[in-house]
């Protein structure tokens, strides 16, 4: 955890201070540019100029934050309509890519196409100027807020958070409604916390004032919670009854237990949170066209209905992802855009692992 922490700190000096590889980037042709000349054409001419330069690439590599299995089979999905692309897929935590990315920059390497990635790691890859715009084709059929307006992102997955319970030993009518609830104190020595939460805490200070997310935070932490790492695996402990509660669970993996037959259940507290998986253009992609057709299809209805019924994860195309929605029930959902929290990370991380005593 150390580690994690040094490592966030170094890249935030390396995006503020440490001037980029290339002196003479600015008049190098990015991914942008080469892109740029296909904006206005017609849907399906637009598409035979990206596929007949992505033939002459031949290739696309992507960094992401999922799973290696996960993103396999998207992969394997993709490589079926473009057979003649091969994908080259990185799997790395959202901080060491960040650190990969900014290093392979800085020693004039241009390996990476694609970039997906979680929360602050996208806003710090922005902000040093590594990433361009690029306006996918599919921008229309994502659901409002997932959406980068500048066209620097646009979301893959969503992780909607949300609380879950045992149904073994705690009944449908004593579950949490809201957050404040997690405070009775029949809940004592029975709620599971994640040890990397500090974004979720940033949010409640948002919405709430600091002062009162602390002070909820500090009461909570007088219930003596289990603080654990992996959101997998504490819905897993859940789900055991080896804890009652937890606060703080993306909801598809919820849902996916209870699929299977575990005595668990999720409740989505306000403020709803979703937390978007991000899909960004590498600012010197060597395979600009390969790059474009891969962030198109995975947000195709084809690469979304994949990731929904494949991986039984949260889409972000309209019409689908009626798992969340069934979670939600029609009420506010407060996307995390990366921008809402880069600039906080490294306070909101410093506090709740001040006040967790981590």
């Amino acid at each position: 955890m150390k580690s994690h922490r040094l490592l966030w700190g170094l890249v935030l000096v390396w995006a503020a201070f440490l001037p980029l590889a290339g002196g003479s980037g600015a008049a190098e042709k990015t991914a942008g540019d080469a892109l740029q000349q296909y904006s206005r054409l017609p849907a399906e001419e637009r598409k035979r100029a990206l596929e007949a330069g992505a033939r002459k690439e031949g290739s696309v590599s992507f960094y992401g934050t999922m799973s290696v299995p996960d993103a396999k089979v998207l992969i394997d999905k993709f490589h079926q309509q473009y057979p003649y692309l091969k994908v080259q897929h990185v799997r790395l935590g959202a901080s060491p890519m960040v650190s990969r990315v900014m290093t392979e920059h800085r020693g004039g390497r241009r390996d990476v196409d694609v970039v997906g990635v979680t929360g602050p790691g996208a806003q710090v890859l922005i902000e040093s100027g590594l990433i361009d715009p690029y306006f996918t084709s599919e921008r229309a059929a994502i659901r409002s807020g997932f959406i980068s307006p500048k066209g620097l992102w646009t979301a893959v997955e969503l992780y909607l958070i949300s609380a879950a319970y045992n149904t073994r030993f705690v009944a449908a009518a004593d579950a949490p409604r809201s957050y404040r609830d997690l405070l009775d104190k029949k809940w004592a020595n029975s709620i599971s916390l994640d040890q990397t939460d500090q974004d979720w805490f940033a949010v409640l200070a948002s919405e709430w004032g600091e002062a009162a997310a602390t002070d909820y935070l500090t009461n909570l932490m007088k219930l003596n919670p289990k603080l654990q790492r992996g959101r997998e695996l504490r819905a897993q402990m859940i789900a055991a009854g080896e804890y009652f509660v937890g606060p703080t669970l993306y909801d598809y993996r919820v849902r996916t237990l209870k699929a299977q037959g575990a005595p668990i259940q999720s409740v989505a507290l306000p403020p709803i949170m979703a937390f978007p998986n991000v899909l960004m253009l590498a600012r010197h992609a060597p395979n600009p066209h390969a790059a474009a057709l891969f962030i198109d299809w995975l947000l195709s209805e084809a690469g979304q209905k994949s990731l929904e019924s494949d991986l039984g994860r949260d889409p972000t195309r309209k019409g689908l992802g009626g798992g969340l929605d069934k979670t939600v029930a029609g009420r506010p959902m407060k996307v995390i855009a990366p921008e809402d929290l880069g600039s906080k990370t490294e306070y909101y991380t410093k506090l709740y692992r001040k006040i967790t005593g981590q």
